[in-house]
């Protein structure tokens, strides 16, 4: 008796309308997938076109370094370096008057080849720039893209030298 009185109560219950809007639901699955749902806002002042960031050219470092450097007698010293981007290289060398100092620029797979002539008293045959037994150089040279470079100093005097090397690129 007490189950056919629960089943006729559900029965009643439902066939009764629901009067109640819906209740919001939430998922707490972790399979659920996140909806989004996208409203335009409101506009609260007149349009304005969107700004784009201004943009900066890139620049490459500008080289401006300055070196001293003691050369003992015959010695033979040098620097290698690179930039990214095509360059006029300024190098001036200073040494004390009556010195006799011979400078090149060289690319860096020349450079072993360089310093052999240096050391034999000659010219180097591949060279982007040289001054041979001198105590002032100034010397230009146009250097290539990505190419590692170096500038080569040696002592001719028997006599220990100390010297000023300054290297310029824009």
């Amino acid at each position: 008796m007490r189950c056919a009185i629960f089943l006729l109560g559900l029965l009643a219950l439902a066939g009764c309308a629901r009067t109640s809007p819906p209740r919001a639901q939430t998922q707490t699955s972790s399979s659920a997938l996140p909806v989004a749902h996208a409203t335009p806002p409101a506009p609260t002042t007149a349009a304005q076109p969107p700004t784009q960031p201004k943009v900066e050219p890139v620049r490459p470092a500008v080289v401006d370094e300055k070196f001293t450097w003691e050369l003992p007698g015959g010695a033979l010293k040098w620097i290698e370096t690179s930039r990214a981007v095509a360059h006029k290289l300024s190098v001036v060398m200073k040494a004390p008057p009556g010195s006799l100092v011979s400078i090149a620029v060289v690319l860096q797979p020349d450079l072993e080849t360089a310093k052999q002539d240096l050391m034999m008293g000659m010219d180097p045959k591949k060279k982007l720039a040289s001054a041979k037994l001198t105590d002032k150089a100034d010397l230009e040279a146009d250097v290539p893209a990505g190419q590692a470079y170096a500038i080569i100093l040696r002592n001719h005097r028997d006599e220990a030298v100390t010297l000023d090397l300054s290297l310029k690129a824009p």
